[in-house]
């Protein structure tokens, strides 16, 4: 059984040879577009590299909640769950409770507190 990698690397061989993308398709029982996008990642100066799994998770994390309503978020929860208000002795800690006791206290999660 040829492993993944293999099949990548017979792909690019074949394609460097002049085998039309359908054809390489058809041998290696995979689809063009599959073909393609492995020629067109394989890169000949690495090309072990080149031919390797890519993680699909964004490069960057967009901040999407200012830092103070997290600690504010963060800060109710702990309350919540250490039932230290009487409001809150039998107070639900989801997400949903937080987000309306915020609600009720003036602050919208968008908004940033001073």
């Amino acid at each position: 059984m040829k492993t993944e990698i293999t099949l990548r690397n017979q792909a690019v061989c074949l394609d460097l040879q002049g085998t039309p993308k359908t054809e390489i398709a058809n041998c290696l029982n995979k689809s063009r577009l599959w073909v393609q996008r492995w020629v067109s990642r394989y890169d000949a100066r690495f090309p072990e590299r080149s031919l390797q799994n890519r993680s699909c998770a964004p490069k960057a994390v967009k901040e999407t909640s200012p830092k103070n309503i997290k600690d504010l978020v963060l800060r109710s929860r702990k309350e919540r769950e250490a039932r230290k208000r009487p409001a809150h002795k039998y107070a639900l800690i989801g997400a949903e409770a937080i987000y309306y006791e915020l609600r009720v206290l003036g602050i919208s999660p968008l908004e940033s507190v001073s």
